[in-house]
């Protein structure tokens, strides 16, 4: 089988084709993309001891990617898409992961270690924005790269040139989707379904 020969699934909501997990798991390239997606994982996390206890905990991945995506998604005239930390926790609501005070301390040693930086808002002095520096970005960036080397290992490079070469307007396109998913998903008072036993994995898609 090869990509010429797979179909693509409809999305109707999106209104978009996608590969499913489906065709890709039985794609017969499957291993060498699942290789290249450790190699590239693992170089990205590499030897550092401080970045694997910082951010392998699967909370602060969540925490970390749901920072990026909420500051990616801001709207000044939209108070509900403000990356404060009230609504980073509403968002991580959804994930049913950690209290609202475990997320405190997470975003508060994101602060210490240059990943996040907390500004008080230009329209309200009363609230701090969390803002992504240039290093949490970065690392953002090659995140993205390691989820999408091994498509294109399997369906060719010309789809995912953007995210591979780390286009910034693609990283930042690619977080304000997952925004509006958390945004529509509140507004809706969409309950924590972690609790009533959805998969953690479902979820996470959201910020994938």
């Amino acid at each position: 089988m090869n990509a010429a020969s797979s179909t693509k699934t409809h999305d109707p909501h999106f209104k978009v084709d996608y590969w499913s997990a489906e065709s890709i798991l039985r794609h017969p390239d499957f291993p060498h993309a699942r290789r290249a997606y450790f190699d590239k994982v693992l170089a990205l996390y590499g030897d550092d001891p401080f970045l694997n206890k910082l951010l392998m905990e699967a909370v602060r991945i969540v925490v970390f990617a749901v920072a990026i995506c909420m500051e990616a998604g801001y709207r000044p005239n939209d108070r509900d898409t403000w990356p404060t930390i009230g609504n980073l926790k509403k968002a991580l609501a959804l994930f049913g992961l950690a209290s609202p005070r475990r997320i405190e301390q997470i975003v508060g040693r994101l602060v210490q270690t240059d990943f996040l930086e907390s500004r008080v808002s230009p329209l309200d002095r009363r609230a701090r924005l969390l803002i992504p520096t240039a290093r949490m970005l970065a690392h953002d960036q090659d995140w993205l790269i390691a989820h999408y080397a091994p498509l294109a290992v399997l369906f060719g490079e010309s789809d995912y040139a953007l995210p591979l070469k780390g286009d910034k307007a693609f990283q930042r396109a690619q977080r304000q989707v997952a925004t509006g998913i958390f945004v529509k998903r509140r507004s809706k008072g969409t309950p924590d379904r972690r609790r009533r036993g959805t998969p953690f994995s479902d979820n996470m898609m959201l910020v994938c």
